[in-house]
């Protein structure tokens, strides 16, 4: 069984719990077992690793939205492989997966890491509320499996 892991969280998180934790994870499993989607990341975690051959993105450099524009970047290559790798089951790095609709007819499995912001935020941050966590619902309705770490 081989394993598709997306990028969303290395594009998104420079460090932290739930990079860490998929990091970890990887480690864990046989390398002929899975792939990734990851190819621009400042991510310690995954550079530290060196499971994956990535490139960094403006590494000296900070401005508002490259998170978002690393996000975008890897975008494409993500639905590219999604469509010509060889993998059994997608297994989302972040609960709100964009990629549902792209994973037709395969398992897929997401973590829920932890809803805190759902707790504090949901009423007062409406971009928020209307795409993070719609999207995690429609991620975790569509998975066949949920991970709930906390």
């Amino acid at each position: 069984m081989k394993i598709f892991y997306d990028h969303y969280a290395f594009s998104y998180l420079k460090f932290g719990g739930i990079s860490r934790y998929i990091s970890e994870l990887l480690k864990q499993i046989p390398q002929e077992n899975w792939t990734s989607s990851t190819l621009i990341t400042n991510n310690r975690h995954l550079q530290n690793s060196g499971l994956i051959k990535t490139i960094p993105f403006l590494p000296h450099s900070d401005f508002r939205g490259k998170e978002k524009l690393m996000f975008n970047l890897n975008l494409p290559y993500t639905k590219y492989k999604l469509r010509t790798s060889d993998w059994d089951v997608f297994h989302a790095t972040w609960f709100a997966t964009p990629y549902l609709n792209d994973i037709k007819g395969k398992p897929v499995v997401v973590t829920i890491h932890d809803l805190i912001y759902d707790i504090f935020f949901k009423d007062k941050n409406i971009l928020y509320r209307d795409i993070i966590i719609e999207k995690g619902r429609r991620s975790a309705e569509r998975a066949d499996k949920v991970i709930a770490v906390s």
